[in-house]
């Protein structure tokens, strides 16, 4: 879901070069895991120079597996344009 938000907005927008709020205020839905968002998440946004397509990218830590040092789990998509 949380991916699927961001590439909402470049759709909506029909350009892969959206505005730095909407893309800070993804990042800071990512990182609030007391509400949609996950635990110690932090959410990329990275258009390409090209301006066809960007790379997202989504890190968190996964409270279920226990270790020494919890693992980081990471979601990598890529929305295009055509």
């Amino acid at each position: 879901m949380l991916a699927n938000d961001i590439v909402s907005e470049v759709w909506l927008r029909r350009e892969i070069a959206i505005p730095t709020s909407v893309v800070d205020e993804w990042k800071a839905r990512v990182a609030d895991a007391a509400g949609a968002g996950l635990p110690d998440g932090a959410g990329s946004y990275e258009p390409a120079s090209g301006g066809t397509y960007a790379d997202i990218t989504i890190t968190w830590k996964t409270p279920s597996r226990k270790t020494n040092e919890q693992e980081v789990a990471t979601l990598k998509t890529r929305v295009t344009l055509p």
